[in-house]
């Protein structure tokens, strides 16, 4: 996935769609501002703790 960017497998594991979304928003760029929409949606939708392996249906405990 391009938005994961050079982060490795451990890291992907212990992300949030939050700080994901965050440091796709602080890299700039003319996204940005798409990236805080969705930052600000997730956030009403209580999505935005949501580790990014729940997404997929892959999460492990």
């Amino acid at each position: 996935m391009e938005a994961l960017g050079s982060l490795g497998t451990a890291d992907v594991q212990n992300l949030t769609v939050s700080a994901l979304l965050m440091k796709r928003m602080k890299s700039g760029g003319p996204e940005a501002g798409q990236f805080r929409q969705l930052l600000d949606r997730v956030g009403e939708l209580g999505l935005a703790d949501t580790p990014l392996t729940a997404l997929n249906g892959a999460a492990r405990n």
